[in-house]
């Protein structure tokens, strides 16, 4: 029984038909809001991959150079041969190659065997109508083996425009070099220019530059004047006391010998 003067009780209120359409479309703008943003965002990060990948790859590419020439050895035995550069081509268009050996990181496995010496041989190849940078590598010294081998090959840059290399002798940069005419000497360091250009507009080009010093090499230091040697003996019997001094001197290519005897009372 329901007590005078108040209203009758209801049951729950729900919500209206235009509660749901306005609510639903509220929900429906802010999906379409974060889907654009995720949209703008997803470029910008694929633009900026785009964008960076070159310099990227030329980093990745240099670096590994850079490991090799850093553990090169001097060619003055069996296991390490000669550290030879060739240059070809010209202007923004090289193709330098460089071959030589040093004991850095071990190769994967190879079908003669892999030692801690190994032959490293950096040049361009085409492939297509791509120029790739190839690094290849021997693990075993050539000379050692009764068969030829091929190298493994890996590419470490693509898109590649210009590969150039020059050598520091100490006094000037040299285009090309062969140990076997430096008297067995690697060079005190090694300039490696990079050109690579865009895949999708080659006209757009990507240069980097490095100088990696070597760690094998014979420091050359100047000498003037000659080294000299000499000795002396001298004996002495009551009031007569005689003497011989004899020296020897190597000055600038030079040797002279000398004996004079002394005498004292």
């Amino acid at each position: 029984m329901r007590a005078p003067g108040f209203p009758p009780r209801r049951g729950p209120r729900g919500f209206t038909l235009l509660e749901l359409i306005l609510a639903l479309s509220l929900s429906v703008i802010l999906a379409a809001s974060l889907f654009a943003s995720l949209h703008i965002a997803l470029k910008a990060k694929e633009s900026g991959s785009v964008m960076v990948r070159p310099a990227a790859q030329m980093e990745t590419a240099m670096e590994m150079i850079r490991a090799d020439l850093e553990a090169a050895q001097p060619p003055n035995g069996i296991l390490e041969g000669e550290f030879e550069g060739t240059q070809n081509g010209g202007g923004d268009a090289e193709s330098d190659q460089l071959t030589f050996f040093n004991n850095g990181l071990v190769a994967g496995p190879h079908q003669d065997g892999v030692g801690e010496i190994k032959q490293v041989c950096l040049l361009l190849e085409q492939q297509g109508s791509d120029q790739v940078l190839v690094r290849q590598v021997l693990p075993i010294n050539p000379a050692l083996t009764q068969q030829t081998s091929n190298p493994d090959e890996e590419i470490i840059c693509r898109n590649v425009q210009s590969f150039a290399l020059q050598y520091f002798d100490g006094e000037e940069w040299q285009t090309s070099w062969d140990s076997s005419q430096y008297g067995n000497a690697l060079p005190a360091a090694v300039a490696v220019l990079l050109i690579v250009h865009d895949s999708e507009n080659p006209a757009k080009l990507y240069r980097a530059r490095r100088v990696v010093a070597l760690s094998c090499v014979a420091q050359q230091t100047t000498q003037s004047g000659g080294a000299s040697s000499g000795s002396g003996s001298g004996s002495g019997s009551g009031g007569n006391n005689s003497g011989k001094n004899s020296g020897t001197g190597n000055n600038s290519g030079g040797k002279s010998t000398g004996s004079s005897p002394k005498a004292g009372g």
